[in-house]
């Protein structure tokens, strides 16, 4: 819960907006990538594109996130264990 005195300001800037809105959404992709990267070599081993295609990502997406999708479901790998 906020304090009382807390108060939130509305953004105005709109092009910070739509930065710090993109820069979400694309982490919730990667995390989302990560996971599925994760899950998918529990499975089988490893991960492909194909896999990553299948499972619902552009190659666009599998392009500019893979990296840092990887390197997360490496993080996840090792918190599970």
């Amino acid at each position: 819960m906020l304090a009382p005195t807390a108060s939130l300001t509305p953004i105005h800037d709109a092009p910070a907006q739509d930065r710090a809105l993109h820069k979400a959404a694309m982490n919730a992709r990667v995390a989302a990538m990560a996971r599925v990267m994760y899950e998918t070599s529990l499975q089988s081993g490893g991960c492909t594109a194909d896999d990553l295609a299948r499972a619902g990502f552009t190659a666009a997406e599998i392009l500019e996130h893979a990296d840092d999708a990887r390197a997360l479901a490496g993080l996840i790998d090792q918190e599970a264990a």
